[in-house]
């Protein structure tokens, strides 16, 4: 055989090999052609339910007793214990300037003690008030996670899970292959 025969030879082995590869691949690639839209009706629907829990804010408020005062408040107490403080300063000091400071101190002490014994003497009530706070709360609830859809497409049964409620029809890709 000689040279240029040896090439057409080749060439066409090569070529014939090309269209042997592409009859095999063409099946293949009719796999990745888009899919026919059809749609099959919707033969039951039920909601997939789960319980969750959540923190919710809430208010809590109770009543407590507080004690008040009840009556006027008199100041005679620490006004007494300053006159008999200051006269008691007074009567310690031994010239007028020590006089003088000891009856200042004298009826701040005493009026300061004087208060102390007006308020232990003093008569005292209980009011209820109202005290508040918030609070977290654990509740729970049902939500619906998904839908279990039956449905039925050319006489034949399906079920599959969607995260909607489809309606009375329910679109489905179809897709087409010849069986080998």
């Amino acid at each position: 055989m000689n040279t240029t025969a040896k090439r057409i030879t080749a060439a066409l082995t090569l070529t014939g090999a090309t269209l042997v590869g592409t009859a095999i691949a063409t099946p293949a690639l009719a796999r990745h052609e888009p899919r026919a839209m059809e749609y099959a009706r919707v033969t039951h629907v039920e909601p997939i339910v789960e319980t969750r829990s959540y923190s919710e804010p809430r208010e809590q408020c109770w009543n407590e007793p507080v004690a008040v005062p009840s009556g006027p408040r008199s100041y005679t107490a620490p006004i007494v214990g300053a006159i008999i403080g200051g006269a008691l300063g007074n009567a310690v000091g031994h010239n007028s300037s020590n006089q003088k400071v000891g009856a200042v101190v004298g009826a701040a002490l005493g009026a300061s003690v004087g208060n102390d014994i007006g308020q232990r003497n003093r008569q005292y009530g209980y009011r209820d008030e109202q005290v508040c706070r918030m609070v977290e709360e654990q509740a729970w609830r049902d939500e619906v996670v998904a839908y279990r859809v039956s449905y039925r497409y050319h006489g034949r049964d399906y079920v599959t899970e969607m995260p909607y409620d489809p309606g009375p029809r329910l679109p489905v890709s179809v897709d087409v292959e010849p069986a080998w």
